[in-house]
């Protein structure tokens, strides 16, 4: 596989997966895309500072801010002030969210890979959904160690001359 191939099956997976969720108006998929990054980012790491979320994204920490006040309004997040440091901003899924989650993307995704493994024995289906948990696993173990070693340093407060 090369680079071109590997942009093309992410790009793939990423829309059958957008598809399975389905988007209907008035449910939590309708949310703006930027949203919908913030979500998925709160999902995966709740609890999560908006600054964390803002790198993790690529995303502007002012746009974060922006989504996070945005979907906290629409009662699909909550956040709470870091207890260490006050000017922190921690955002976790709200119960709505969480039940909308265990509902919908809680499931296997057998059936959204389905159309494209047709043809396959059931061997080879196996070893493909076995292969997406595998890097999957290992992506979440790359972002772990990522964060851990960009030596994340706590700031200090500025102290202003009296």
């Amino acid at each position: 596989m090369n680079k071109g191939e590997l942009y093309f099956l992410a790009r793939k997976l990423k829309q059958l997966a957008e598809q399975a969720i389905g988007a209907r108006p008035g449910q939590v998929e309708a949310v703006p895309v930027r949203n919908q990054l913030v979500l998925g980012a709160v999902l995966e790491s709740p609890g999560s500072p908006v600054g964390e979320i803002a790198r993790r994204l690529s995303i502007a920490q002012s746009a974060v801010s922006a989504a996070v006040v945005s979907l906290r309004d629409e009662g699909l997040v909550v956040t709470s002030i870091d207890s260490t440091d006050g000017r922190v901003t921690r955002v976790s899924p709200s119960e709505k969210l969480a039940r909308w989650a265990g509902a919908h993307l809680s499931s296997g995704v057998d059936d959204v890979l389905d159309p494209l493994l047709t043809g396959m024995s059931s061997e080879d289906k196996t070893c493909v959904i076995r292969a997406l948990d595998l890097l999957h696993s290992a992506l979440l173990r790359h972002e772990e160690t990522s964060e851990q070693g960009a030596g994340r340093r706590k700031r200090e407060p500025v102290r202003r001359p009296r």
